[in-house]
C-alpha cells in the first residue's frame, strides 16, 4: 500500500513540476517581450526629443521671379 502512495505522490510531483515550469517559461517570455517593447518605446521617445531640439532644416529657395536679376557668384 505504501508503494502506491509513493507512486501517486511522485506522479503528482512530476505533474506539478511540469505545470510550474511551463508557467514560468511563459511568464518569462511575456516579460521579455514587454521589456523589449518598453525599451523600443523609450528609444523612440529619446529620438523624438532629440529631433524636437534640432534646428529646422531650411526650405529650398523659391525660384527667382521675373524682373529681378539674380546675383552671379564671384568669378563669373
Amino acid at each position: 500500500m505504501d508503494t502506491y502512495i509513493v507512486a501517486i505522490v511522485l506522479i503528482v510531483a512530476v505533474m506539478v513540476y511540469k505545470l510550474v515550469n511551463e508557467t514560468v517559461t511563459r511568464v518569462t517570455k511575456e516579460r521579455t517581450k514587454r521589456v523589449k517593447e518598453e525599451r523600443k518605446i523609450l528609444e523612440l521617445k529619446v529620438e523624438l526629443e532629440r529631433l524636437k531640439h534640432q534646428p529646422p532644416v531650411d526650405e529650398p529657395a523659391a525660384p527667382p521671379t521675373r524682373g529681378r536679376a539674380r546675383k552671379r557668384p564671384a568669378g563669373w
